[in-house]
């Protein structure tokens, strides 16, 4: 009985210290993977926000991580623009900004992230949908130079 109660408290032992070893392994690998992660949203951030700031606006790239920290699912991007200097920095919605500002964001975030990816080509249909005359000048020669 005793070599029994033995065995299982020296099984339950290296089963605790595998279950702590694999928790760190899983600690590492998520730290690492945020890590990388986060540096990408950040080099498009800053793309992003360039580009922006060269219309004469102001807009942000940010990590969403969800309500919880391991709800890996529920992680995306955020956008953040702000198009005149009166209104703070507002989350990109069919809300809060209208089909041309919406166009202007969604042609800048692409640039951000052509600059870090290679691909032949792009299609995006209607992209200048809602621009004004202006803003669709302005857009198209960001295109034409990246």
């Amino acid at each position: 009985m005793k070599e029994t109660i033995a065995e299982l408290e020296e099984d339950i032992s290296r089963r605790e210290s595998a279950i702590s070893d694999r928790t760190k392994k899983m600690r590492d690998l998520k730290t690492q993977w945020v890590n990388n992660l986060s540096g990408l949203v950040s080099r498009i951030n800053t793309n992003f926000s360039s580009h922006f700031t060269s219309m004469g606006f102001a807009g942000e790239v940010a990590l969403s991580t969800g309500a919880y920290e391991d709800d890996f699912e529920n992680y995306g991007i955020k956008i953040r623009v702000k198009y005149r200097d009166n209104e703070p920095l507002q989350e990109l919605t069919a809300h809060h900004q209208s089909g041309g500002e919406r166009s202007v964001a969604t042609a800048l975030y692409m640039l951000a992230l052509q600059e870090l990816t290679t691909v032949p080509f792009r299609c995006v249909d209607e992209i200048n949908q809602g621009l004004d005359e202006r803003n669709e000048r302005r857009v198209w020669d960001m295109i034409l130079s990246a």
